[in-house]
C-alpha cells in the first residue's frame, strides 16, 4: 500500500478569506450575490441557499474576495471546522477561509479533506483568544492527503 505525499493548502489553489461590506450601507446587501456566513454552512456541501446576499455595489466593493463556483470554503475563526463548496459566484465573512482550486485538486476531495481537519484547526488556532482564530497563514500552510486525480475522483464519488 502507497501512502499519499502531503501537500499544502496553499499549494492546492488560491487562499482567499472573506470580507463583510459596511452594514451602515444597506445599498451593499440585498443583491445576486450569496454571501455565505458559518450558519449558512450548516448542513450543506453545496451552499445553494444564504441568509443573506450581497448587492452588485457590495460586490464591486469586495471585489478581490470574490468565489467562483466550486471553491472550498471553512470556517476558521470561533466555530472552526465548518465546510462547504460555492455553488455560484459568492462571497463569505472574514471568519472563512476559502480555496479557489487549481486544475490539480477536485473540490469535492477538498471538502472531505477539510471536514477532516477540525482538530488540527483548533492546535493551530493558538493566540491566547477566548475563542479559536486561525490565520489565513496558518491555514494556507496545514497539510492535506494528496492522491492522485483518479482516487480524488472516487473519494470524491
Amino acid at each position: 500500500m502507497s501512502v499519499w505525499p502531503r501537500i499544502k493548502i496553499k499549494d492546492l489553489g488560491k487562499v482567499v478569506t472573506g470580507k463583510t461590506p459596511s452594514t451602515k450601507a444597506p445599498e451593499n446587501f440585498n443583491g445576486p450575490y450569496p454571501f455565505i456566513t458559518i450558519p449558512d454552512l450548516d448542513g450543506q456541501v453545496y451552499i445553494r441557499a444564504t441568509e443573506r446576499t450581497i448587492s452588485t455595489r457590495g460586490a464591486d466593493l469586495l471585489h478581490s474576495c470574490l468565489l467562483p463556483s466550486n471553491a472550498v470554503m471553512m470556517s476558521c475563526i470561533a466555530t472552526v471546522g465548518k465546510c462547504g463548496i460555492a455553488t455560484k459566484s459568492s462571497f463569505t465573512n472574514q471568519q472563512i477561509n476559502s480555496v479557489i482550486c487549481n486544475e490539480k485538486v477536485e473540490p469535492r476531495y477538498l471538502y472531505y479533506c477539510f471536514s477532516q481537519l477540525k482538530f488540527q484547526l483548533e492546535a493551530a488556532g493558538g493566540g491566547g483568544s477566548v475563542y479559536t482564530n486561525v490565520s489565513k497563514s496558518r491555514f494556507s500552510e496545514l497539510e492535506v492527503p494528496f492522491p492522485p486525480s483518479p482516487e480524488q475522483r472516487a473519494i470524491a464519488a
